[in-house]
């Protein structure tokens, strides 16, 4: 029974030594980068840096630039289908009903973003 029983946990020794060669030979990386403004360097998102981020609740993500400088992306949003960011401060926008308004976020630094 002794002899049974050390073959059996050699067995599974193997087993998880070919498991674990396996896990390590297929290691997945999902990891993407999202695009952003035309300007950013290659590997990031931006070409200036962001302070406040925010979950959206329908699977959206927020961010908002640290100082003045971001255009329009100084608010993006990316939703968790898209690979890119999308801006959401226009120079120009809409508010009651009046079209072209000066849009006091464009090209300023966002401290606090909470959706």
């Amino acid at each position: 029974m002794h002899s049974k029983f050390i073959k059996d946990e050699s067995m599974m020794y193997r087993v998880n030594n070919i498991f674990l060669c396996l896990v390590i030979a297929n290691q997945l990386h999902a990891s993407v980068l999202l695009t952003g403004d035309s300007a950013a360097p290659s590997g990031q998102s931006f070409s200036f840096p962001i302070s406040a981020h925010a979950q959206g609740n329908r699977d959206a993500f927020y961010v908002g630039a640290l100082n003045a400088g971001a255009q329009d992306f100084a608010i993006a949003r990316a939703d968790i289908s898209s690979s890119q960011f999308i801006s959401m401060a226009p120079a120009a926008a809409t508010v009651n009903y009046q079209e072209d308004v000066p849009n006091p976020l464009f090209n300023q630094g966002i401290a606090l973003l909470e959706i």
